[in-house]
């Protein structure tokens, strides 16, 4: 049970930084967007 609980746990953590990673890329992409206009 608590291997189990481990797991889910580092999968939640690691969707969440892919999350902000994701955040991130948009935001610099948008950045580049406006100052190509």
């Amino acid at each position: 049970l608590c291997s189990i609980f481990d797991i889910e746990q580092t999968l939640a953590r690691g969707l969440s930084g892919l999350q902000l990673r994701l955040e991130q890329f948009i935001l610099a992409y948008n950045l580049k967007y406006f100052e190509i206009n």
